[in-house]
């Protein structure tokens, strides 16, 4: 029965491969994981992703499966829209509320809901919302199809990278119609003040604001920001009804104010009707989208236009090919895809931009220490352009961005590995801001800077860029920009430098707008040392020297007493009562002092030792810490897998010279927080995932890779620990590297393996388990032999006078 089995499964997979080949579309359903420990047919990398994984509670912007690498529009299923952070689609949730176009940081809406019968569209979302079933849908890279069980409705999307594009299927006669609220709270936004107008017999076209849906002063976008777009169908409407303020409006021929909607109205149609639609978007202009809209989707096939987004995926995916068991592959490969889906672009198909010249982003500019103003609605907006080429394609796209908040070790590492062209293209849009406000960005909303976590997020971007000699980033003009930021910001969002600058090194906790002492001193800290290192690398040695002194000044937050950094008033009081273990309290973004003290060791690694006493009780601590953690697994306490600030700390035994500790814990860590492949929170520490971060952190682990310093030293490393796949093969881009592939081996079985036996480059056996990027860039074969029990001759013996056994 076995033998017959999996004979009919390969029979299966083959027809399968087959069809992906012939259609290049997925085939399957994604809710359905595969139940096989092997892959005994080769399959294209995008059919291993599975978006659904770790979607029963996420943000808004995590699961938009109809969308493009980066895409402005992210088109998908809204099954919550009231709240904050568990918003969008939620695969827990069974009902829909519609299908919107923005899923960003901060920024939601331009919804539609195909509906047939009578609907009333007056009471909102929750008077028109269908029932739905999550586990009877295709939900693939670029393309998702669910039925609308209210309506008898099957809905298909997919995308171009400015153009959401619809199929939907009315499965009984009856009337049918597209509602298009343009007013309320949509996910982590609110939409007012539209205008629109029908242009014919089957468009409409127009504008909307949309704001940060908690409109506070500690919002972010409390001034809007304007949504261009034009919506049109493949079916005239016999006529354009609409809303507003609770009133309804017969046969009009637009809409415009507060609280407003549009009912596209088709008519009875008969039983299995398609009607499609293409909504295209820009933040310029209507006439903008219009490009957008004949550039990108100028006819109405929909398996072109599907087929194309599948394609797209595979080939940005297939820049890493791995080899190993299914359910490791479809994990990798999701991975993969969000750590390219997120942080869409904002630019137009021919380069142009808004940038926001009054209201909230003028008077930042002018008065960076002022709280943020409300809404003024004499804004204005200035239209910009990036750079073209000499065909007049842009040279990069403008992006928008949740926070570069601790992104050295996921997101600019694997992107500077296989993906170099995108991190030129964050890196040059971060430019860009920079000499369109005289800021760099901590994040980034549409037309201005996003001031959002603290630290100079953009500094180990550019050291990473600069440190690899990255083609088409501006090294010098990169360095200017962050040497400003670190030099001259003053305000509370850019680290209280002048503060920082005049205590050595360190904020004390009576000083500055926000509470954030310790994050602040030991992010700027960390900044600090990669603009040393970007200084070194030009030849600022000045400039050099002054950042790395600067750097050390966290020291004076360890309190010799506690043995944690702590935060102290400019008298040099300590905080009191102190205890290491509480989240979020006055000194700490988003973290815990158990988890920040050990913060400076990525880039002091002899300092942090010194304070604790040397090597060997550096190490016995930090394993206390992961004992301690592992009934948590390994988050929300000692340590903190599950947030951006705690995902170095296992590979530190590594720098202190015991790697089997590394190789131990990290693989525990993964398989507690990011292993899982179904829809559970567990897939993502169950936590945010943060636009790729948590996914590309994955990635890495499961390569065996990891960089400490983020590629911001001098000659980048990356720290080697278990690969979980047989073999892997990272294509690497010729304007970057000189050879054509990296390609790592690690035998059978290595998802059961966490332990090093050996490793060889090139055929030589390696004495440290490093590898430089100009290795790498030169040509670089690793090849593994693992273990199941740990090989102690890569660990360090202690030596007598271990306090002055310092390492780098």
């Amino acid at each position: 029965m076995k033998n017959k089995s999996i004979f009919l499964l390969v029979i299966k997979q083959t027809a399968l491969l087959v069809l992906c080949l012939v259609f290049i579309i997925p085939l399957h359903a994604q809710q359905n994981l595969p139940v096989t420990n092997k892959d005994t047919v080769v399959f294209p990398p995008v059919y291993y992703v599975h978006p659904l994984i770790g979607s029963d509670r996420c943000r808004n912007f995590f699961m938009t499966a109809a969308a493009r690498p980066f895409g402005m529009v992210k088109l998908a299923p809204d099954t919550e829209i009231f709240g904050y952070y568990h918003t969008g689609y939620q695969n827990a949730q069974t009902s829909v509320y519609g299908f919107s176009h923005i899923h960003e940081f901060q920024m939601g809406g331009l919804a539609v809901m195909p509906v047939s019968g009578e609907v009333n569209p007056v009471p909102g979302p929750e008077r028109w919302k269908s029932g739905f079933n999550p586990a009877d849908q295709t939900v693939t890279p670029g393309y998702q199809k669910l039925h609308l069980d209210r309506y008898d409705i099957d809905v298909e999307l997919t995308a171009t990278k400015r153009v959401g594009f619809h199929r939907y299927t009315f499965r009984k006669a009856d009337n049918a119609a597209v509602l298009i609220p343009f007013c309320g709270i949509w996910n982590e936004a609110r939409m007012f003040n539209c205008d629109v107008k029908r242009i014919g017999k089957d468009t409409i076209e127009g504008s909307l604001l949309i704001a940060d849906a908690r409109l506070s002063t500690d919002s972010r976008l409390v001034v809007p920001t304007e949504v261009f777009f034009v919506i049109t169908t493949d079916r005239a409407f016999q006529s354009l009804d609409g809303w507003r303020t609770q009133e309804m409006q017969r046969n009009i021929s637009g809409i415009k104010g507060e609280n407003s909607g549009l009912v596209l109205n088709f008519g009875k149609v008969a039983s299995g009707t398609t009607v499609q639609m293409k909504v295209a978007i820009s933040y310029c202009s209507v006439q903008q989208a219009l490009l957008n809209l004949s550039t990108e989707a100028p006819n109405w096939d929909f398996e072109a236009v599907r087929k194309s987004a599948w394609e797209e995926w595979n080939t940005a995916l297939s820049r890493i090919e791995v080899e190993g068991t299914v359910e490791r592959k479809v994990k990798f490969y999701t991975d993969l895809w969000h750590s390219l889906l997120g942080r869409g672009v904002f630019s137009d198909v021919n380069g142009q931009y808004p940038v926001y010249r009054k209201g909230k982003f003028s008077e930042i500019n002018n008065d960076i220490n002022g709280l943020f103003p409300i809404y003024d609605t004499g804004m204005y907006t200035e239209i910009k352009s990036v750079p073209l080429d000499d065909k007049g394609q842009p040279l990069f796209n403008m992006h928008v961005s949740d926070a570069f908040w601790w992104s050295q070790q996921n997101l600019n590492s694997i992107w500077g590995l296989a993906y170099p062209d995108v991190l030129r293209d964050f890196c040059n849009s971060w430019l860009r801001f920079y000499d369109d406000t005289g800021i760099l960005p901590l994040g980034a909303s549409v037309g201005r800077v996003d001031f959002i976590m603290s630290g100079q997020q953009a500094a180990p971007l550019f050291g990473r860029a600069i440190q690899m000699n990255l083609p088409g980033v501006d090294a010098e003009h990169a360095f200017e920009a962050m040497n400003a930021t670190m030099r001259n910001g003053t305000n509370r969002w850019m680290g209280d430098v002048d503060i920082y600058t005049r205590f050595g090194g360190w904020m004390p906790n009576d000083l500055g707008e926000r509470k954030w002492s310790v994050t602040r001193t030991v992010e700027n800290g960390w900044c600090d040392w990669v603009l040393s290192q970007a200084a070194r690398k030009l030849g600022h040695s000045s400039e050099a020297d002054f950042y790395n002194q600067r750097s050390l000044g966290w020291k004076n937050l360890y309190n010799p007493e506690s043995g944690w950094l702590q935060p102290r008033d400019s008298s040099g009081k300590w905080s009191a009562p102190f205890t290491p273990m509480v989240y979020n309290s006055i000194g700490f973004l988003e973290s815990y002092s158990a988890v920040l003290t050990w913060f400076p060791a990525q880039y002091d690694l002899n300092g942090t030792m010194q304070v604790m006493g040397g090597r060997e009780k550096t190490i016995q601590r930090l394993n206390q810490q992961f004992e301690q953690a592992s009934g948590q697994h390994y988050r929300y306490g000692w340590l903190q897998y599950e947030n951006n600030t705690g995902f170095f700390h296992a590979h530190l035994f590594q720098m202190l010279g015991d790697p089997v500790k590394t190789q131990h814990w990290i693989r525990e860590v993964y398989t507690a927080n990011y292993s899982a492949t179904t829809p559970s929170t567990t897939a993502y520490a169950t936590n945010d995932e943060d636009q790729g971060q948590m996914g590309s952190l994955s990635a890495l682990i499961s390569m065996g890779l990891f960089q400490m310093k983020g590629g911001c030293e001098l000659n980048p490393e990356y720290q080697l620990t278990s690969p979980m796949f047989n073999r892997i093969v990272i294509h690497l881009q010729p304007d970057c590297y000189k050879a054509k592939d990296f390609v790592i081996t690690a035998g059978t079985e290595p998802e059961k393996k966490q332990y090093i036996e050996s490793v060889k480059l090139n055929g030589k056996p390696l004495k440290n388990l490093s590898i430089t990027q100009d290795q790498i860039s030169r040509g670089a074969e690793l090849n593994f032999e693992l273990s199941t029990h740990p090989n102690l001759k890569w660990v360090i013996a202690p030596k007598e006078n271990d306090k002055n056994q310092l390492f780098r």
